[in-house]
Parts: structure tokens; C-alpha cells; sequence
């Protein structure tokens, strides 16, 4: 949700109209067309005008106060964090996340995976739209980072046996309590026997334990498409350059101000 606000009587008119309850995780404020502070927020967040100020509050304790004496214009914005995305030493990371997300950057892929008795067959997902709820595989550039940002696209994933550790309402997954665990290690997946999973990753629960002369483990391979295509074309650019704004929404005609491209904000003036 947006609210533009030309006047500081029409900033506390409006917050007062509305209430100002945020249900998201970040808020933005806006003093001019290319400058905001950002704060991540948890709880429940409100914001209010008190003494030329604007004023955050979680869980009914300030926590951002923001002098407006100077500005005469204001914008607040209320959206998701979406998350920053580090791939590992061997170019890998998993996935998951409570909404639908696309991958702004050309240097990693995602990709949906089959297990095959003690083999992972990786599959690219083309668009790189990841649902809300399901678990992916990325990538790419070793300890590289991406920032992933919302999708307008519906999209569904089939064949895919991973399982996301953050489910489509925002909860994290509980341990199985039955058949195996593995989570990735590296450039493989390892039996994972702790009692609770970290949040926005995925995971798989087989029925049976894969073990072989090295150990519990499930090692990655490209399908044969992948083989000729994924690998060789990772780090390979793109023609066109695509554009999103701080919220993560696909921009087709940028103007001037801050946008998402490849991973990094840049700013168009």
C-alpha cells in the first residue's frame, strides 16, 4: 500500500483517517524522488505523526522517529522484505520464501531437483518465478549476492521434491517426524538430524537413507538439457535489461528514480 502525502496537515489527516496499521516488513519513507530511509520492522508496526515528526512504533513501542521540519513533501511506502540471496563457495544456495519471487540478477538460476536413489537431477525453472512455498535450488557465481524481488506472474512447479523450510503463510516448517532429512552442504545435501530448520531454505525427506561408501549424502547433477545448457551459460549476459522497483513490482518504462537491476539498486535521474 502507497500513500503520497503533499502536506504535513495531509500526512496527519491521512494517518489519522487510516490508522496506519502495517502488516508487512518494511516501511520506506520518502523525502524526495530519490532519497528514503528503509526500516525492517517485526511485530506489528504503526506509524503516526507527533511534534513535526514521523513516528514508528512496533508492538506500541517507538522505535524510528523522523524529523519533518525541513520537507515539504513525504512519501511512505509499506511492503515485504524480500530476501538477499548469498550463493556458497561451490555456487549454491536453497530457497523458499511466503511469497511469489523472481531473480533479478543473470549470474545464478533457479532450478526445481528429482532425486534419483543417491542423486539429485536438477531442472531450470525458465522464467526463474519461484511460488510462494516452494523450495528451489540456486546457481550461479560462487559468494555472489542477489537480491530477489516480487513476481507478477503466477506460476506453478511440477516434478520438484524439494520441501520449503518457510511455508506460503509465512510459518516455518517442522522436522518430519518420519523418513530422512538432508539439507545442503556445499555442493552436495548431507543428512540433517537438528530439531528445527532455518527459515527460507528447502530441504528433502526421503523415505529411505542414500548411504553410500562416503557417507548419508545426495550429490547434485544437471539434467541432460542442463548439461549442454545451465552450467556453460550461468554467468552468461543478458540482452535486455530488466527494471523493478523497491517493492519488487516489474517496471517496462523507468522514469527517474531508484530501481532494481541485476541485484543492485541503481538510480535513474
Amino acid at each position: 500500500m502507497k500513500k503520497k502525502l503533499l502536506s504535513l496537515g495531509i500526512l496527519l489527516q491521512t494517518l489519522s483517517l487510516q490508522a496506519a496499521t502495517v502488516p508487512n516488513d518494511a516501511i520506506y519513507v520518502w523525502t524526495s524522488p530519490t532519497t528514503y530511509d528503509c526500516y525492517l520492522v517485526s511485530g506489528t508496526p504503526t506509524i503516526d505523526y507527533d511534534d513535526n515528526s514521523l513516528v514508528i512504533q512496533v508492538d506500541g513501542v517507538e522505535a524510528k522517529r523522523i524529523n519533518l521540519s525541513s520537507v515539504e513533501n513525504v512519501e511512505v511506502t509499506y511492503g515485504i522484505k524480500y530476501p538477499l540471496v548469498t550463493l556458497n563457495s561451490k555456487g549454491y544456495a536453497t530457497l523458499s520464501f511466503k511469497a511469489d519471487m523472481v531473480l533479478s540478477s543473470n549470474f545464478m538460476k533457479a532450478y526445481t531437483a528429482k532425486v534419483d536413489d543417491d542423486k539429485i537431477i536438477l531442472s531450470e525453472i525458465a522464467d526463474g518465478v519461484i511460488p510462494a512455498g516452494n523450495g528451489v535450488i540456486l546457481y550461479g557465481t560462487p559468494s555472489k549476492s542477489a537480491q530477489l524481488v516480487a513476481s507478477d506472474e503466477a506460476a506453478t512447479l511440477t516434478g520438484n521434491d524439494l520441501l520449503a523450510t518457510t511455508k506460503a503463510d509465512g510459518t516455518l516448517a517442522e522436522i518430519p517426524t518420519s523418513g530422512y532429512n538432508f539439507v545442503l552442504n556445499g555442493d552436495k545435501f548431507l543428512q540433517y538430524t537438528g530439531t528445527s530448520f532455518a527459515p527460507d531454505k528447502a530441504y528433502f525427506n526421503l523415505n529411505y537413507n542414500p548411504v553410500t561408501t562416503n557417507g548419508a549424502k545426495l550429490s547434485i547433477v544437471f539434467s541432460k538439457d542442463e548439461k549442454t545448457t545451465g552450467i556453460a551459460e550461468v554467468g552468461k549476459s543478458e540482452t535486455t535489461t530488466t527494471y523493478y522497483d523497491l517493492q519488487g513490482r516489474k517496471v517496462e518504462h523507468p522514469t527517474s528514480g531508484i530501481y532494481i537491476v541485476n541485484g543492485k539498486k541503481t538510480v535513474i535521474k
